[in-house]
């Protein structure tokens, strides 16, 4: 595995990669013939610095200096098609006269393309096709306005595409994508995220593993494509609510590349690279990467993300094809942001000690720990650790041009990953501490572990030093209990996909055959701690004396935990896939394109997981003990309910097999303007989830069964000079969807809940850009639709069946609206981008609602020549805006008290960015 080292090895890799770039990237030498120069401007002649001039059919070509002039060396004699691209602007082609030994001079004006409609996109579909041809409901970003929403995390540019709600108040990973209000208990259930045509990890939602966790945008990206249901089912492996496709830079006809550095209110510094071109005449490179710290919006009072990463990719070009090998090794170090308490279900409000926008349940003083095991041993554990993923990966892809109209396309990737995941999860509801201390001295009472107690006394467990008022501490008198948790889970996978395609006159007919073999195993053990409520807290020892001011007999807690081993599992799981799909494009006329997949695929899913059982510790304890064994402590109800491994394993080996399809068409009204329509049917196998997280004791594990989504979609594109349009209008109906949470039973004990449900979404999709004039673009996205369980039954704690047919499904908002003005002057330009999220509901009864609430972010560019200055403010009014409740305390009926726990977005963030291109 990779050797862990706060991301030094990341940091020597990025600098040996800016030295490979530096010494290899040198452009070539220049080659006799004509020349042609020119200057590139948009339609209000501002210079378009950067703009890209090839010479079609060749290497030659130029960049655009920051006055829009450029020149084209070299150029053989005779007929050329010169060629100009620029990032959201139309491609201007134009046939010249070459003539050697002479100079041509070509002014070129290129056209805003809004909304990349002209955009070659080769995501859902299997011949690459421009977005206003396409038959499939899909959103691009180029490199240039990812750019300029500097998004926090990956799971935050997500929230740029109509249709997809995303959370990511977490902070960097562990964010939930909802698609096309497809129900989930969180993570990316529905939607596959691809890298370079391949997944990132084949499963994207195993728990503690969102897909986002293993993947970061940076400056390598060069655009993404985001499909939002459709032909996504037949392109990918359990997708079908979308296919997120990053794809990456891969080196120009010359070199160039860009540093940044950014600086943020909440400690950030960050340092971004990417260089790429060509290496003679039939290689081309690309290197990139990053590497931050910072405190973290929600200051926990120690190094929250620090860490970065390497991305590099090798071209071998040959007449007819190419073969690309790349390389990614990243290594982050994240808090995980969960409920706080909060007052005030309908206005949410900070309570006195917590803030509601930048406070946090993990703190520095509950970072090292030391917790016992079954085994006798004791476990060194730490927050600073974080959500730390170590990725390493490795592929290689090849194209070629095969005679009689075939090509074959090869695809393939290792993925090594050791995930270490340390987090504090929000367990029971705030409570009192004269409440809390009062419950737990009956329970000490009742255990007859000790003598007998009559008073109660509270102490800070790092130093020992007593409560002097726990009622009136912080200014609230409340304490919490918090999970403490920590999953290590080594996974890899190899996936190899393999297409080959038979142009005919009309059709274009690709045959596909997906192979992946993955695993994943899991060893977690997950603690109870006592904690004061404030910011970043301390952890609370809470002791019983046999009377008033008197001595201590026993204790709730031990080094502020009141529980040892509250979740235990060990499992090792792997799986393997294999998928046959057809893909035929149609051109019947001109206007008219059809398009039609199929895919099947068999996965056989084997592993094991460890039976469980509860333990009393207390006598073989080793934080209860002195050096030399003897009892160091009172009694502590902490050691007497740990829950730990039988050393029973129960095998399994599962089967599924299943059918995927999907028709689209796609009419071409004219040039700017297409109508499209598609109808789909899906689905998610069951996850290892399923089978390895088992409730304590079990000693049964049921098959389970596929989810089938069945879809229908039809839309209309428009793009003229001044106006970019893409509309739909959609429904979804999903059987048999499995919701997997841990919840609190009355015993108090962690326990995985499942439920099965059958929902149906209604709903429409728009993004529109529309330029008003020279200084102002506006833009705007909306999506309505109506989530609702057709059926729901859940077994809850008295195995009473609970029926919620017609209730709207959990977290999931009616109404999501974007609107983003853009003012720019010469060199200047600012964006407004406001945002609001309608209500929702926290648990599947719909009885606690997380509130309507709308966001304002603020991004201020300023360009000069090649440098580029950026302000960017998000939550700029500090809204307390809600994503979810306490889902260990109700996610079927929830619970709301005065003092509640809630998961808020991050507060106000600042930060000041300079970027150079060359």
């Amino acid at each position: 595995m990779v050797e862990r080292g706060g991301g030094r090895w990341v940091r020597f890799a990025m600098l040996c990669g800016l030295l490979i770039a530096w010494t290899l990237g040198g452009p070539a030498a220049a080659q006799d013939g004509g020349n042609i120069t020119g200057v590139v401007t948009d339609d209000e002649g501002i210079p378009l610095a950067g703009a890209f001039v090839l010479i079609d059919g060749t290497l030659i070509a130029a960049i655009a200096d920051p006055d829009g002039s450029y020149a084209v060396t070299g150029i053989p004699a005779g007929r050329q098609l010169l060629v100009v691209t620029y990032v959201s602007y139309r491609t201007e082609r134009r046939e010249v006269g070459v003539v050697s030994g002479e100079t041509l001079t070509e002014h070129v004006t290129l056209m805003v393309d809004l909304l990349d409609l002209e955009r070659v996109v080769v995501t859902g579909t299997s011949n690459p096709r421009v977005k206003l041809e396409s038959s499939v409901a899909i959103t691009t970003r180029n490199s240039e306005e990812i750019e300029e929403d500097a998004p926090l995390s990956t799971t935050a540019l997500l929230s740029s595409v109509p249709g997809f709600w995303a959370e990511s108040s977490g902070g960097q990973s562990g964010g939930n994508l909802f698609a096309r209000g497809l129900p989930q208990d969180g993570s990316y259930r529905y939607v596959a995220m691809y890298e370079d045509g391949l997944p990132v990890f084949e499963s994207p939602a195993l728990s503690f593993a969102n897909v986002d966790t293993f993947y970061r945008v940076d400056e390598t990206v060069d655009v993404l494509e985001a499909v939002r249901g459709g032909s996504a089912a037949i392109f990918a492996s359990n997708s079908p609510g979308g296919l997120i496709n990053f794809i990456s830079k891969t080196g120009g006809e010359v070199p160039a590349g860009s540093l940044r550095l950014t600086l943020g209110s909440y400690g950030l510094f960050r340092g971004d690279f990417n260089y790429g071109g060509p290496i003679g005449e039939d290689w081309r490179f690309n290197v990139g990467g990053f590497y931050r710290f910072d405190s973290g919006i929600r200051d926990p009072d120690f190094l929250a993300d620090q860490g970065g990463q390497i991305r590099l990719n090798l071209t071998r070009m040959f007449d007819g094809g190419y073969v690309r090998f790349y390389f990614k090794a990243l290594e982050e170090k994240n808090v995980f942001y969960l409920p706080i308490p909060l007052r005030d279900a309908d206005n949410p409000q900070s309570i006195p000690g917590v803030n509601a926008q930048f406070g946090t349940m993990t703190s520095l003083d509950a970072a090292a720990v030391r917790v016992p095991t079954g085994d006798g041993l004791v476990r060194n554990m730490n927050l600073r650790d974080g959500v730390n993923p170590s990725v390493l990966s490795f592929g290689v892809e090849f194209y070629h041009d095969l005679e009689n109209d075939w090509s074959l396309k090869n695809n393939a990737r290792y993925t090594e990953i050791d995930l270490n995941y340390n987090a504090v999860f929000s367990s029971a509801d705030p409570a009192s501490a004269g409440d809390y201390a009062a419950g737990k001295l009956q329970e000490y009472n009742a255990s007859g572990i000790g003598p007998a107690a009559a008073a109660v006394q509270y102490s800070y467990a790092s130093s020992g030093a007593p409560v002097t008022n726990a009622a009136t501490m912080n200014g609230n008198g409340l304490v919490l209990e918090y999970g403490w948790w920590n999953v290590q889970k080594p996974m890899s996978s190899f996936t190899n996909d393999l297409q080959l395609t038979r142009e005919f006159e009309k059709h274009a007919l690709t045959l596909g055959l997906y192979f992946s073999t993955y695993r994943a195993d899991d060893f977690w053990q997950f603690n109870d701690m006592l904690l004061e409520a404030r910011n970043a807290p301390r952890m609370l020892d809470l002791e019983f004396l046999d009377a008033p001011g008197g001595n201590v007999v026993g204790a709730a807690t031990q080094n502020g935990f009141t529980r040892y081993g509250s979740r235990y599992v060990r499992a090792s799981n792997s799986a393997q896939v294999v998928a046959l799909y057809a893909n035929d494009e149609w051109e019947i006329t001109r206007r008219w394109r059809l398009d039609a997949g199929l895919r099947y695929e068999y996965a056989l899913y084997d592993g094991n997981t460890e039976v469980t059982a509860q333990y009393d510790i207390s006598d073989t304890n080793p934080l209860s003990e002195t050096p030399n064994g003897q009892p160091a402590s009172v009694p502590t109800l902490a050691d007497r309910n740990l829950q730990w491994g039988t050393g029973q394993f129960l095998p399994y080996s599962w089967g599924f097999g299943d059918w995927a399809g999907s028709v689209g068409a796609n009419y071409s009204v004219n040039e700017g303007l297409a109508v499209f329509g598609r109808v789909s049917s899906g689905f998610r196998q069951p996850t290892f989830d399923r089978w390895s997280v088992l409730a304590p004791g079990s000693t049964q594990i049921t098959e389970g069964d596929s989810e089938l989504v069945r879809q229908a979609e039809a839309g209309v594109k428009m793009s003229t000079a001044n106006l970019g349009l893409f509309a739909s209008v959609f429904y979804s109906r999903l059987d048999n969807v499995i919701f997997n949470d841990e919840v609190l039973d009355p015993g108090g004990n962690l326990v995985p809940r499942n439920g099965a449900a059958n929902t149906e979404t209604p709903g429409a999709e728009v993004e529109v850009v529309y330029r008003a004039s020279a200084l102002w673009l506006l833009e705007g996205m909306l999506t309505l639709q109506r989530a609702e369980y057709l059926q729901f039954e859940q077994q809850t704690g008295g195995d009473v069946p609970l029926d919620f047919a017609g209730n709207r499904v959990r977290r999931i908002p009616d109404v999501l609206v974007t609107f983003r003005p853009t003012f720019q002057l010469g060199r200047f330009k600012a964006i407004l981008d406001w945002t609001y999220v309608g209500e929702r509901y926290s648990d599947d009864a719909n009885t606690v609602t997380l509130p309507a609430y709308d966001t304002v972010d603020l991004a201020l560019i300023y360009t000069r020549r090649r440098t580029t200055y950026a302000l960017h403010a998000t939550n700029l009014f500090n809204t307390i805006g809600l994503t979810e409740g306490n889902p260990r305390s109700g996610q079927v009926v929830g619970n709301l008290s005065d003092v509640y726990l809630a998961r808020p977005i991050l507060g106000r963030a600042v930060r000041v960015s300079v970027g150079y291109r060359f």
